[in-house]
């Protein structure tokens, strides 16, 4: 087996484009949807995970259970893909081999407007997706703004 193989599906399972959604990034096959997490054309965000007409909402969740905690304003959210597709990708099995993915993470769940949702980890310590895109200041301000709100939605629920 090597790093690309398709290992989720049997060969020969028809795979189907979802109306509405580039096929290099959102395919369904036996009633399941399957988002791409690499691919080596892609050199930003954007071009591996085109987001930004198709976002409905995102949370942040739990990491240890990954029940939703908090939904991102429709201003954070604006600026989140205003600036996600500004970041470049970089080659995951690189940053883990740097220790880039070492540190606290964050689940963020992005809701597409047809219902389906995906997870994106982003590790606060070194600004970075598990996807291997390289957050920016934009999107670090964005998140830290969010997590100051559940922080101070925690409080007033006290």
């Amino acid at each position: 087996m090597e790093n690309g193989d398709a290992t989720f599906l049997e060969e020969g399972t028809p795979i189907y484009e979802v109306k509405g959604y580039p096929s290099d990034w959102l395919v369904m096959a036996n009633d399941k949807t399957y988002v791409v997490d690499t691919n080596i054309e892609a050199k930003t965000a954007a071009d591996l995970v085109p987001m930004r007409k198709f976002v409905k909402n995102i949370y942040i969740e739990s990491t240890e259970d990954g029940e939703r905690i908090h939904t991102f304003s429709q201003p954070s959210k604006t600026k989140f893909l205003d600036a996600w597709d500004q970041l470049k990708l970089e080659d995951i099995e690189t940053l883990y081999k740097d220790d880039k993915m070492d540190g606290k993470r964050l689940f963020l769940e992005i809701e597409l407007k047809n219902g389906v949702a995906f997870r994106l980890i982003y590790v606060t310590d070194s600004n970075m997706f598990n996807n291997g895109a390289i957050g920016n200041e934009k999107i670090k301000d964005v998140i830290e703004s969010e997590i100051t709100d559940i922080q101070e939605e925690s409080l007033f629920d006290q």
